[in-house]
């Protein structure tokens, strides 16, 4: 023990005949694990083998795991019932390894029943074969998965893995959503984590809404942090406008809707910053109708105006044409810049009519605070929600 370097163990090898958890754990580990994302779990199983520690890190590992099972208390990670060896550093040079586990948690997502096999290249270990991990009506298809430097600080975990079509609806209830048709699918190619970071070099593709949702430049930052980050860029192809507005009870709304979010930014779960259009494609000839409801809506959401004079005679027509809507927001410091399909006179244009009676919509307040925007989207849905039951 070197204390002149400050400096804990320099090194050590150890030999566990059997260490039992929650015990080893409380006792042994987590005074070390205090300013980490591992110092609050709840464990339990039991773990034997041999393990060389040098200069507090983990350098050569051959572990024995017998029902070994790790939860967050913080809900953020958890793994269940963990059986196999694994080991690493070149002590074990060319040993292979079988581990498995009943189940998994990330966050709200949950993985079933998985195994896996690698073998030992001193510094690092390599998937021997690709492995199929159950989450929802699908499974993550692991290629190749390989761990660099494991036990160290500059430990990194590659993979190149696929998605096999989830549904949406699974994924909906998931997150509380109104449930979605379609599916969620992906592939991206590599896959690296390191020191909290995760960087995804591919995509992930949504069928839903008669169209196709691009998720891609999918980051991740301080994943398992109290203040989690990340940061995406999402495309919207030719969505269906009549099946989404009846997804969310915003009033029906027919047509086709492309649109973008870049640079989105999430900040323990909340948008932080974007840039996010939603508007009528370009030469887009599909049918444009939009209804009194959805008029209303659009037009509180933009805190605008519509030119409905007289609802009295105009309440007989369930719809209206119109030649194209969109809306805009730029996030940044809580305020939103709003924008339109054109300016109008001192607002933007929500939606532009066509035919008699034509029906606009503007919207005269182009800054508005995120919160406030979010409060009315929740207050328009909620209040068709009740108009519906």
């Amino acid at each position: 023990i070197d204390y002149k370097q400050k400096k804990t163990i320099t090194p050590a090898l150890l030999n566990i005949e059997y260490a039992a958890f929650p015990e080893t754990y409380e006792t042994y580990l987590q005074p070390f694990l205090l300013d980490s994302n591992l110092a609050n779990l709840q464990t339990s199983g039991s773990l034997e083998g041999s393990i060389v520690i040098d200069d507090a890190i983990v350098t050569q590992a051959n572990l024995k795991l017998q029902r070994l099972s790790v939860e967050d208390k913080q809900k953020r990670f958890a793994l269940t019932k963990l059986d196999g060896e694994i080991g690493w550093g070149n002590r074990h040079f060319g040993s292979e390894y079988a581990i498995e586990f009943d189940s998994a948690n990330i966050y709200k997502f949950r993985l079933g029943q998985s195994r896996f096999s690698f073998y030992n290249q001193g510094e690092s270990l390599v998937l021997n074969q690709a492995a199929s991990v159950p989450i929802l009506d699908g499974a993550i298809i692991i290629e190749s998965f390989l761990v660099d430097h494991p036990g160290t600080k500059d430990q990194s975990i590659s993979l190149d893995l696929s998605l096999t079509p989830v549904s949406m609806k699974k994924v909906s209830s998931v997150f509380g959503w109104p449930e979605m048709s379609g599916n969620l699918a992906g592939y991206a190619p590599s896959v690296r984590y390191k020191q909290g970071g995760v960087d995804v070099q591919g995509a992930l593709l949504i069928r839903a809404f008669g169209g196709t949702t691009t998720i891609h430049n999918l980051k991740a930052k301080d994943l398992f942090s109290i203040t989690p980050k990340f940061f995406a860029d999402i495309q919207m192809d030719n969505l269906d406008l009549s099946t989404l507005t009846e997804t969310f009870s915003f009033g029906e709304i027919t047509g086709k809707l492309d649109g973008y979010i870049n640079n989105l930014q999430f900040v323990s779960w909340q948008p932080t910053q974007f840039d996010a259009w939603l508007g009528t494609p370009e030469g887009d000839k599909s049918r444009h109708r939009i209804s009194q409801t959805a008029i209303d809506n659009l037009t509180q959401v933009g805190n605008g105006v519509s030119n409905i004079f007289s609802k009295s005679f105009l309440r007989f027509l369930d719809n209206f044409r119109y030649d194209r809507l969109g809306i805009g927001c730029r996030l940044k410091n809580s305020t939103c810049k709003m924008r339109g399909v054109s300016d109008g006179n001192k607002g933007f244009y929500i939606v532009e009519g066509s035919g008699i009676p034509r029906i606009d919509i503007i919207g005269f307040t182009d800054e508005v605070s995120w919160p406030i925007l979010t409060a009315r989207l929740k207050r328009v849905v909620a209040t068709q929600e009740l108009i519906v039951q």
